[in-house]
């Protein structure tokens, strides 16, 4: 039986409203994250048809009631799963996760998105220095909000009012331009990238490095 998986993404708000809706993208197709994954195109077409909302938790934690913090609706499109979704502002606990998330943001802490899924089908890639495994298939279960990016390229756009709605959200500011995945070599934009090939180790932040060490200890069931 398929075990349950976290993957983090990393998202910027650029929009914050008193209604706490938000959009923007969940996962996104064909760029390797630090774990070495890659989410194929029609992953998530199986489980969206089967349901239609899911629930939006804090780190993945269910235990109580505040815990659960909004809900989150999802579709594919030719980039990713996107998402239009809303922190309960009516609830305690969404509304702490609203006002934490918001303090984040003025204070230029960007927090992110995790989805919690299962694994149905799969395959491996060998690459030089390293493989990559292709998520074919996935059954979604949640969303989160964390703090540990692990994929570069999925962002929450804006928090919008419900004048907003018609809004295309677009990502204006792609960080993940010219990266390489440390486990794999591979340019996380699924574009060629000079430096893949290079002698030289990419440059990684001090939350890159943890991201990484963090993909390596999921992957392989360390704990710390």
């Amino acid at each position: 039986m398929p075990k349950k998986e976290h993957k983090t993404f990393d998202f910027e708000i650029k929009e914050l409203s008193e209604e706490g809706r938000f959009s923007g993208y969940l996962s996104t197709f064909g760029n390797v994250d630090q774990g070495g994954d890659v989410v194929d195109a029609g992953a998530f077409k199986k489980t969206l048809k089967e349901t239609k909302a899911f629930p939006l938790t804090w780190a993945h934690q269910t235990s109580t009631p505040d815990l659960v913090i909004g809900s989150f609706e999802a579709k594919e499109d030719e980039k990713g799963l996107f998402m239009n979704g809303e922190f309960y502002l009516d609830q305690d606990g969404g509304l702490k996760a609203y006002k934490l998330v918001k303090k984040f943001f003025e204070k230029g802490i960007k927090v992110g998105l995790s989805m919690g899924y299962k694994t149905i089908k799969d395959a491996i890639e060998t690459v030089a220095g390293g493989f990559i495994r292709h998520l074919k298939e996935v059954k979604l279960r949640e969303g989160a909000v964390a703090l540990f990016p692990m994929n570069l390229n999925a962002r929450i756009t804006q928090l919008k009012e419900d004048s907003d709605e018609g809004d295309d959200p677009q990502d204006k500011n792609d960080e993940n331009l010219g990266k390489v995945c440390p486990t794999c070599g591979k340019a996380l934009d699924g574009k060629p990238d000079d430096k893949s090939t290079s002698d030289e180790p990419p440059e990684l932040t001090p939350e890159e490095i943890h991201s990484v060490l963090k993909g390596i200890a999921d992957r392989f069931k360390i704990k710390s």
